[in-house]
Order: C-alpha cells, then sequence, then structure tokens
C-alpha cells in the first residue's frame, strides 16, 4: 500500500506540485487551491470542511481539493483486481479547453499523463474481497486514516513547543525576574524580542540582499549582464522608486553594489547585507515588492522568482500590520499579520532549499527565523485562548535606539575623565529645555498659559 502522506512528502521535496493542482509552483497552487475553495462554498456551504477551517483558522490556500478513485481491471482469466488511486481536482484542463484559450487557473484534472495525475494507493485482486468485503473495507480504512491526518494533523504546536520552560535559560536568575513582577509560570518571557530588530537588521536585511541577487542571475533582462552591470540597473531603479514616490523616500545609499549586499566572490560568502541602517531595509524591501509587481514576478512560472515576490510582499505586510493597529490585535488583524508573517517564513525556508539544491549561497536561514516564528506563535496562541493578542510593536526598539544615539552622542563631547557625570549633567540640561518646550506646545494646544 502506497500512502498518499508518502507521496505528498515527495511531491513537496521535488516541487511537484503541478501533479495534483496543474500549476508549476506552489505559489500559483496556493493561489488555485484558495479560489477553488471559495468558489466551491458558494455551491456546497454546509460542506463540513468550511467549519473545521475558521474554528481551526486553517487557511483554504493551504487545502489541496482531491478525488479518490476505485475501479476493477482486468486480471488473470478475466478476473478483477481492484485499482485504488487518488488524484487532485485541478489539473491542466482538457484538449478542447486549451485550444479555446481559456484560463487554465481552475482547470480539470484530464491533460498529462495519468501515471503522473493519478497516484496509486494499492491494489487487490478479486478474489481476496469477493467473499468478504472486510478485506477491502480495510485498505480503505487505512487511505482514509491517511487522509484525515493529512487534513486534521500538522505543525501547528510542534511537540518541541512543550519543551519552552522547562530549564531557565540562565544559570544564576537576573535580578529583574528575581526581584520584580513576571510571570511565574515563564519568568524567561521577561525579556522581549524587537521585532524590529530581528526583521530590519537581520532577516529582512539578509532577505533582500539574497533578492537582489537571486533577480540578478534569474530575471531575463539582467541575467545576461555581469554582476556590476546588473546592479547598475537595479541601483537606477531604486534611485528611481525612491525619488518618485509620494512622499518622497530618503534613500540612504547612492547605489546598490556589491559591498552593500555583502555579495562576496569568496567561496561559501553569503549576501547578508552589510548596512547599519535599519531604514534602509525597509525603504529597499518596499522598493522590492514595487519592482516585482512592475515585472509580474510572483504570476510567473519561475519558481524562485514568484517566492521572492510574494515572500517580499508577506514580509512588508507584516510589519505593516503590525505599525497598523493599537496595543490590542483582535481576530482579523491577528489573522492577517499570521498569515503574512508565515507565509514569509515558508518562502524563506523555501527558497533556502531550491537555492541549497542548487549549490548556491543564498536565502540563509539564521536564529532570528526561530525568533520571529516564537513571536508569530506567541500571537497564535493568545488569539485563540483569549480571543486577543498583544501586539509586539510597543517592543520595538526603533526609537530606543535613537535615544541611544543621542546620549552616546553627549557622552562622546564629555571628557573621559568625567564621562558618567557630564553625561548626565548635559543630559539634564537636555532634558529641561525639551520638556519645557513641550510643556508649552502642549499648553498652547489646549489653549492654557504655559507660564
Amino acid at each position: 500500500m502506497l500512502l498518499p502522506s508518502s507521496f505528498l512528502e515527495l511531491i513537496d521535496k521535488g516541487n511537484h506540485w503541478e501533479m495534483i493542482s496543474g500549476q508549476p509552483t506552489l505559489a500559483r497552487a496556493e493561489a488555485s487551491f484558495e479560489l477553488f475553495w471559495k468558489q466551491y462554498e458558494v455551491l456546497f456551504p454546509n460542506f463540513s470542511f468550511f467549519e473545521t477551517a475558521r474554528r481551526n483558522s486553517i487557511p483554504f490556500k493551504r487545502v489541496c481539493p482531491v478525488y479518490i478513485h476505485g475501479d476493477e481491471g482486468t486480471h488473470f482469466k478475466k478476473s478483477g483486481i481492484m485499482i485504488l488511486q487518488w488524484q487532485g481536482v485541478l489539473g491542466a484542463g482538457t484538449s478542447r479547453s486549451v485550444n479555446a484559450n481559456t484560463t487554465d487557473a481552475q482547470a480539470v484534472n484530464s491533460l498529462g499523463n495519468t501515471l503522473r495525475t493519478r497516484l496509486l494507493v494499492g491494489v487487490m485482486p478479486r478474489a481476496m474481497y469477493s467473499t468478504n468485503g472486510d478485506v477491502l473495507e480495510a485498505l480503505f480504512e487505512y487511505l482514509v486514516e491517511d487522509f484525515h491526518k493529512l487534513s486534521t494533523r500538522g505543525s501547528a504546536y510542534p511537540p518541541f513547543m512543550e519543551t519552552i520552560d522547562e530549564e531557565p535559560p540562565w544559570d544564576r536568575e537576573p535580578c529583574f525576574t528575581r526581584v520584580l513582577p513576571r510571570d511565574v509560570a515563564s519568568p524567561s518571557s521577561y525579556f522581549k524580542p524587537d521585532v524590529w530588530h530581528t526583521v530590519n537588521l537581520g532577516v529582512g536585511r539578509s532577505w533582500v540582499a539574497s533578492c537582489v541577487v537571486c533577480l540578478t542571475r534569474n530575471l531575463d533582462e539582467l541575467s545576461g549582464l555581469t554582476p556590476e552591470h546588473a546592479l547598475q540597473q537595479i541601483s537606477a531603479s531604486y534611485i528611481s522608486f525612491c525619488e518618485n514616490s509620494a512622499p518622497r523616500k530618503v534613500k540612504y545609499i547612492s547605489s546598490i553594489t556589491r559591498a552593500t549586499l555583502g555579495w562576496e566572490s569568496k567561496i561559501g560568502g553569503t549576501p547578508d547585507g552589510r548596512w547599519s541602517k535599519g531604514s534602509l531595509t525597509t525603504t529597499l524591501a518596499s522598493w522590492l515588492e514595487y519592482f516585482c509587481r512592475e515585472k509580474n514576478l510572483e504570476g510567473g512560472t519561475d519558481e524562485r522568482l514568484s517566492l521572492v515576490a510574494s515572500g517580499t510582499r508577506a514580509l512588508n505586510a507584516m510589519m505593516k500590520g503590525f505599525y497598523d493597529h493599537d496595543l490590542w490585535l483582535d481576530t482579523p488583524s491577528r489573522n492577517v499579520i499570521l498569515s503574512a508573517g508565515n507565509h514569509y517564513l515558508q518562502a524563506s525556508s523555501k527558497l533556502a532549499l531550491l537555492s541549497y539544491n542548487l549549490q548556491e549561497n543564498l536565502f540563509p536561514i539564521t536564529p532570528k527565523h526561530h525568533m520571529m516564528f516564537h513571536v508569530l506563535k506567541n500571537i497564535q496562541w493568545q488569539g485563540d485562548v483569549a480571543g486577543l493578542a498583544f501586539n509586539p510593536v510597543s517592543e520595538f526598539c526603533a526609537l530606543d535606539e535613537d535615544y541611544v544615539g543621542r546620549l552616546a552622542l553627549i557622552a562622546r563631547s564629555c571628557s573621559p575623565r568625567k564621562t558618567c557625570v557630564r553625561t548626565i549633567e548635559r543630559y539634564l540640561l537636555l532634558c529641561r529645555a525639551a520638556w519645557v518646550n513641550d510643556l508649552q506646545l502642549f499648553c498652547r494646544k489646549r489653549g492654557r498659559n504655559g507660564a
């Protein structure tokens, strides 16, 4: 017996999604799956899957519709043999629909070699079940149980998450958790991850750098150029984007070079982004989304370019989702952020695997990806339990970086012999000026006397 789960592992590993979706890439297959279920629900609203999907926050785009088919073929001496198989509902269409130039987004599964479009479960000669139907029913039970696992069991709550907080992450408990109020069930959660640094100076920076290199190697209009000439065209597009945006965006850099990307020629070098200003990552990611949209890369046939486009869009959507909402995230807001963030992580993993198979050092997976995964998981769990989630934007440290920069500037202007005292004294002078000015401005807005 061949379990469907085994076939699906092979399909995912080898990127053979066209066998059960009719689409060449997972990104396009997901779009097709989502459209299918939306249309199907219009006709069959009582189909139990829809209630299950919404209750468990299962996205339609992650569910592949399939048929199960069984029929007898001719065996020895014209006896029968049961052939049990499964197949995707969606496919490449029919010969007539293809000739009619109709859209293939929701085509039926009729074209192609049936050894590719149909997947065997098992065979059973009629002699084995003709006198005892339970034998054939047992085969059906195995098949149904495997499909049930595929449709209900996933990694939304992976077992390793249960090991969190079993051991403290320190040998000596810090004074913060020893003295101040904290979550007694999870003292380590007192220390918060900074999503802004995690993205803008972590996963987002290496993502943008790898995406640019991937574009220069795989985009038709750039692949024939030398890396330097390709980056010149990339730079021109970036500068034009910044200057023509409304409001106009700060460029921060005059051009995108190999040094900017960390694109070394040495063996083992990985583009990881060599800039230190987090805001540049935001601007570059915005430009990259614009560039991919103008080239229609997400809907193209090149899987890597499609993932570059959809992953960048998802990363930007996640960060915008954080900034667009207040301290508490309701369920719709939470779901938008989770969908975008999880898609970005999936795109990162897929591109890392594809690059590894091509022996290219692109799209590194780092500990910050794991940190981002935990942030999204916390948001998901909070929403599942309480119906609302804490927006981690309140823990972003971008403004704290500004504050640190101001104090460091004051410290650099003081005598090294009295740095601590002089820094505090000058800080208090500047602080008083800021407080008084802000107070007067506040009072003027309220129509009061600020004296």
